[in-house]
């Protein structure tokens, strides 16, 4: 039985040496599907790896994260195609240096409500033993957020009302942080809190922190390689049987889980 796997922002970084990988080793015989922003760079990138895995099944749609239509015309073609997806990695993110208004609109857009938007419009398309994979990171621990966010994000059971009202108070600057620190935190709230509840019983939602790794924005004197900052997802999507994990819900970094 073929399985598909639908993965964002991967025509570069950890996301293209993910697939990489995948098309090297790929004992669950999965079709992949390489999404990205820009229509001719993801072109770009699955015909290199065509190029260098010819048996290899891959296909590129393009996506945007973060903008509504984008998300609605890739459904609309996994419908199309009577597909169902078994595996939904959402690697798509930015970074800023910035701290504006603009900024924090503009990484909260891509890193938490696009993506999460995006994972509840695709949620029909998944299988009932489907594993959503999210990439996040140890700066997104709650310990580690101003006072306001620490208090509120510490709660069980929270709305994602809720949610997106203290989103909403951050981007009008009612209380600092750093704006990739408070992106990460709030997806990991959001998929403690939300996302969990969502699942079928054999359905799982991981976090993981890839650690730093030499990407475009990681730069090469970051200490991990991308075949090291993969290695974990890639474990994780070939874990077999598909069904209910201890690691759903937690964060983990390096392979172990990480602390709150």
């Amino acid at each position: 039985m073929q399985r598909n796997l639908l993965i964002t922002g991967a025509n570069k970084g950890l996301g293209f040496g993910l697939i990489k990988q995948l098309c090297k080793e790929n004992p669950l015989n999965l079709h992949i599907i390489l999404t990205a922003r820009s229509k001719q760079r993801g072109e770009e990138a699955l015909q290199e790896l065509h190029n260098q895995n010819p048996s290899a099944t891959l296909q590129f749609q393009q996506l945007l994260i973060g903008n509504q239509e984008s998300h609605e015309n890739l459904v609309k073609k996994l419908q199309q195609q009577k597909m169902l997806i078994d595996v939904l990695v959402n690697n798509a993110g930015i970074f800023t240096w910035g701290k504006d208004k603009s900024e924090k609109q503009r990484v909260l857009q891509t890193n938490y409500r696009g993506t999460t938007d995006f994972t509840k419009l695709i949620f029909p398309q998944l299988t009932d033993d489907a594993k959503i994979i999210f990439y996040s990171s140890q700066i997104g621990r709650i310990s580690k957020q101003n006072n306001a966010t620490k208090e509120l994000y510490s709660q069980d059971n929270l709305s994602e009302s809720q949610i997106d009202q203290h989103v909403n108070e951050f981007i009008e600057g009612k209380f600092e942080n750093d704006i990739n620190a408070f992106a990460k935190a709030t997806l990991n709230t959001w998929v403690k809190n939300v996302g969990l509840k969502m699942l079928k019983p054999n359905q799982n939602m991981f976090l993981i922190c890839p650690g730093w790794c030499k990407t475009d924005l990681g730069g090469q004197k970051a200490p991990k390689s991308v075949e090291q900052g993969v290695s974990y997802p890639f474990e994780l999507i070939n874990d077999f049987p598909f069904e209910r994990s201890e690691r759903n819900g937690q964060l983990y970094s390096y392979g172990r889980k990480a602390p709150n």
